[in-house]
């Protein structure tokens, strides 16, 4: 290293410089020169110690692998009763809230009994509360996944009820493609006893087969395949995912009873049948949508996004508009003037496991 001062004409220093002077390395001169290159033992003595570190069992290890099988431990013992109990039960309120409509309405798209909803939302939460690694995320049902699951639960709904009575080749195919079975139990909301547990059952199939599959996928880190994927794929799925979630709920917002349906062009074929089925709205359910739907968005981006900083916690108005709508439509007897859908009785505590065996 040089440091040195130009001079000019008169003798003023006109510019300070420092200069570094090095050798020029190649890629390997360098690692000759600095890397140290030790000797690995032969493979033969590798795999033993490998054997030996992997069937050795000690405290350590015991203690390691219990934290990572229960992140929960690690969690807890450095969690802040004081400062982080407040927040938590805030939060846990908050999505307890957000889930109560929430549910019901994804078991619906999941064509169940709306009460099906609020036990979904229970187990999820409490299984991640054991097995989780982040302490933020929410953990319980998606539109998507129960609109797909729907797809399966309807289709092999149609199938059953099809050889439940009696039907031939003919039109068990045609059921199977329109969906048009149990169109006026689902206008009423009902469902059999039966026919609960076998949609049920198919749901649960489901839902046990893909749990396995993203077990077995998360085992073989099939998750790097995420790394492949463009923002113009991810916007494209989720944009997909909203429309078909919208077209889900227009028959439910205007009071009609439409088939499902499958395959390619379900998009299209849906409109057509509510366009065609226009005529058959029912004014008031509309209207109670309507209203519904204005209050939610006043409340949530007029009020509770505006005034954040002044509120300590955000106005569940999600469930508020649950709880007077109820009131409404049992007290004003929407459901015998107006032929108003309702979820019906809901049955308290929990169900007890049973063991529902189908061929499907």
């Amino acid at each position: 290293m040089t440091v040195g001062k130009d001079v000019n004409e008169n003798g003023a220093i006109s510019n300070n410089y420092l200069a570094i002077n090095r050798p020029v390395y190649r890629t390997g001169t360098f690692r000759e020169k600095y890397l140290k290159n030790e000797e690995k033992p032969p493979l033969k003595e590798r795999l033993k110690t490998s054997i030996k570190e992997a069937t050795t069992c000690t405290p350590e290890k015991r203690k390691k692998c219990c934290f990572s099988f229960f992140p929960v431990i690690k969690i807890m013992k450095r969690y802040k009763w004081r400062t982080d109990l407040p927040n938590d039960l805030i939060a846990g309120l908050t999505v307890g809230i957000m889930q109560l409509p929430q549910g019901m309405a994804y078991s619906m798209l999941a064509d169940l009994p709306p009460v099906v909803g609020l036990y979904m939302s229970f187990f999820p939460p409490l299984v991640y509360f054991l097995f989780g690694t982040s302490k933020q995320i929410s953990m319980g049902t998606v539109a998507v996944v129960s609109l797909m699951t729907g797809g399966v639960v309807s289709r092999m709904t149609a199938a059953w009820k099809a050889e439940q009575s009696g039907l031939d080749g003919g039109l068990l195919n045609s059921t199977l493609l329109n969906g048009t079975m149990g169109i006026e139990q689902e206008q009423e909301g009902l469902y059999s006893e039966e026919e609960t547990k076998f949609r049920i059952a198919i749901a649960a199939s489901v839902g046990f087969v893909a749990g396995l599959a993203q077990v077995l996928m998360g085992f073989l880190k099939v998750g790097f395949v995420t790394t492949y994927m463009s923002d113009s794929l991810v916007s494209g799925f989720t944009t997909g995912a909203a429309v078909h979630v919208f077209t889900s709920q227009v028959k439910y917002a205007l009071g009609i009873s439409i088939p499902r349906f499958e395959g390619m062009f379900q998009i299209i074929k849906t409109y057509a049948s509510i366009i065609s089925t226009i005529t058959k709205t029912n004014i008031p359910e509309m209207v109670i949508t309507l209203i519904c739907i204005v209050i939610i968005y006043l409340v949530k981006v007029q009020i509770n996004q505006r005034f954040k900083h002044k509120l300590k916690i955000p106005i569940p108005v999600e469930l508020l508009v649950v709880i007077g709508a109820t009131l409404a439509s049992h007290f004003g007897n929407f459901h015998q003037i107006y032929k108003i859908r309702v979820v019906g009785k809901i049955p308290a505590g929990m169900p007890n496991p049973s063991l529902n065996i189908y061929n499907f």
